[in-house]
Order: C-alpha cells, then structure tokens, then sequence
C-alpha cells in the first residue's frame, strides 16, 4: 500500500473531519497527517481527539505578528525531515508556502519522493506578498511534482504562479456540512420546498417579523465589520444583524455601535459560539452577510448555504464564487462601497422569496462539497504524482 503524507499547520475542526475521512474510507492509501503545531493563540476551535487516528505533531516555534487586520503566526517546525525519514512516504501533499513546505518539496527532491503542493490561496488573499513570500512560492511551485487547489481561484493562482494548468486537481476547502443541511431540510418543510422537484407550495411567508441577519466570523479588521457599519447606515430596511464571534478590534466596534442611533438599533454581539449553540444561531436567522476585506474561501459561507441561508457576500470571499449565484441563492457586493452593499441589504432583507430559490439551489449545489466529492481530487493528485515518477 502507497503511504501519504500530509503536512499542515493546526489541527482545526473543517480538516481533522476531512482527514478522517481520507483515513477511513479512502483505504487504498495509508494517510499520515503531520501537524506543525497543535494550537495558535487567535484560533479558539474545539478538537474531536477521537477523530486524529494517524497524526503526529512535530515541536515547533511560533512567531506571531498582531496588526489591525489579524494576527498572523509563522510556525518553524523541528524534526520535520527526520519525521520524513522515518515515515518514508511515497507522496507528501505540503499546505501553503510556509516554512514546513520548503523542508518537505527539499526532502522530497533529495529522496526522489513525489511532492504535491496544496493551496487556499488566490490573487486576491495574496496580492500584497514581501519579497521573501514570492520567493518561497517559486521555490515550491518549481518543485511540485503536482497541485491541488481548494477552488477556481486558487487553481488561477497557481497558473499565476507558474504551476503547469494540466497538473492541477481541485479539492474544494469544505467541512462536514450534515448537521448544517439538517437545518436546511427544517427550513424547506417551514417554506413548502419539494424535497424532489425543488418546487415550492403556495404559502404566506409572515414578512411583518423583523429579518435576522448573521456574521459568524472573528471581530478582526480583515473581515470588514466596519465596513458592514458604514453600509448599514446607508441602508434603509428594518433588520437585526448578529454578530457571532470574538476579536482583536471587538472592543472598538462595540464603541462605535453605542455611538449610533442606527447601528445600537441594529447591532446585536453574540459573543464566540460553536456546536449546538452556532447551530441555533444558523437555524433561527433568515440570512447571512460576509462583508470581509479578504478571505481565501470563508467556510463560514458554506456553512450559511447548507443551512439554507441568502447570503450577501464580499466579493473578496473567494468560496462566494464557488457557493453564490447571483440573485439565485444570495448576492455579491463590493463592501468598500458602503451605498451598494446597503443596497443588498436592503434587497436581500426585503426579498422574502429568496429564500425559496436558495433551499431549492443549495441542494443541488451543496452535492460538490461533500466528502466523498473532494476527497477525489486528492486520490487524483496522489495517483498522478505516482505516475508521473513511473514516467
């Protein structure tokens, strides 16, 4: 049986289910997962211990770097090289550019190991690079014996890279989405939703209630929530928004909402939520905004779709272009233009058979993420990086 190995940073939530999956159920390989470390201070995830089976952690230093934006940590592992030896895969698959990565594509040089390079990342999330980030990329887009890439986006930003288009296969990021799509099935018996046809029964949808919107995300500058501010007084409709989440800059948007008449009307801070109590938040809103200033993918949009939510997106959340069809299952806006994205709001808050279309278009939709879907490109880059060294 090939081995594979794995190499990535943390063990958060949406990739220990993945791996899981690939290493009970995807038996035709035997999967290593190499973590680098097993907490970063800015993540506050909740770990299934039960669910690591073949994972071993490496000793690592974590530099961190806190700015406006987020907070930023680059984990330089130890022992990742003799982790190799001893584990002698016949593939690794390195996430990201970061230090591991550049010991694994060197290893995998030096041993004749089949080294496949794995990306989140697009032109938009890494469009301000140092010198020394562009670097790193050419070194291991040079070494990759074959790419994954999480999405369309990310696929471009290899090319942009210089990754060989015909040595790329696309694994959309995802996560288990089952206890979402529960709350998806509810809301299309409450709506009259054929589970068969997509069809949807005459029937009074009470608009007289005021519309809940929700945010799951840190309170964080990257995600834009000032931005969301500025458009929401730009808008007109009567709506609530949640905010689910923690942050850096919690406290300064906490002053800035008690400072407007509009937004202490509108804004309600629900604090960091997961498990059963982020589910009741999905299940009792009625859609979901992403006003962010850069994000790779946002799992949290697949989330709000598997529940069944419109959804108003940053069209700087790449996973919107992968999730959204415009005015089908939600919307896209610029955030930094604060009257057209309260424009959405408003259209989204005001169109009440919206949500009829998205439960109807999320379940065809929602069949790509799905783990026996995005496990294939994994087992197709595995198995041609193979070979490629049979060649």
């Amino acid at each position: 049986m090939k081995k594979v190995c794995i190499i990535t940073n943390v063990p958060s939530p949406y990739r220990v289910d993945f791996f899981h999956y690939l290493q009970t159920r995807v038996t035709d390989y035997h999967w290593t997962i190499l973590y680098t470390t097993k907490r970063l201070s800015s993540r506050e995830w909740s770990i299934d211990e039960e669910k690591l089976g073949d994972s071993i952690f490496l000793q690592s230093k974590v530099l961190t770097k806190k700015t406006y934006a987020d907070t930023f940590h680059k984990v330089i592992p130890t022992g990742l090289t003799k982790t190799l030896q001893e584990l002698n895969p016949d593939v690794v698959i390195a996430c990201e550019y970061n230090p591991a990565a550049i010991l694994a594509a060197r290893w995998c040089r030096s041993r004749g190991c089949r080294f496949v390079s794995l990306t989140d990342g697009t032109r938009i999330s890494e469009r301000n690079l140092s010198f020394l980030q562009k670097w790193s990329r050419k070194y291991i887009v040079k070494r990759a014996d074959w790419f994954i890439a999480s999405s369309q986006k990310s696929k471009e930003n290899q090319i942009y890279l210089g990754a060989n288009p015909e040595k790329i296969s696309i694994s959309l990021l995802t996560e288990d989405i089952g206890p979402y799509c529960d709350i998806l099935n509810g809301r299309a018996e409450s709506f009259g939703v054929s589970s068969s046809s997509g069809e949807h029964e005459a029937q009074e949808d009470d608009m007289n209630h005021q519309r809940i919107g929700l945010y799951v995300g840190s309170l964080i500058g990257r995600k834009g929530i000032d931005l969301l501010f500025d458009a929401i007084e730009k808008s007109t409709s009567d709506y609530k928004i949640w905010l689910v989440g923690s942050g850096s800059n919690e406290e300064e948007y906490r002053q800035r909402v008690a400072a407007s008449e509009r937004l202490t009307k509108t804004i309600e801070f629900k604090g960091y939520k997961e498990g059963d109590a982020l589910m009741d938040c999905y299940r009792n809103a009625d859609f979901f905004v992403f006003p962010t200033r850069e994000d790779c993918f946002a799992l949290v949009l697949l989330e709000a779709a598997a529940s069944g939510l419109p959804i108003l997106s940053s069209t700087y959340a790449d996973g919107a272009y992968e999730i959204l069809e415009e005015g089908v299952n939600g919307y896209m806006a610029d955030p930094f233009d604060a009257e057209a994205f309260g424009r959405k709001i408003d259209e989204i808050v005001e169109n009440g058979d919206l949500t009829n279309t998205t439960i109807s278009f999320n379940r065809d939709m929602l069949k790509k993420f799905t783990f026996e879907e995005t496990a294939k490109g994994y087992v197709e880059a595995v198995e041609s990086a193979l070979r490629y060294m049979l060649h």
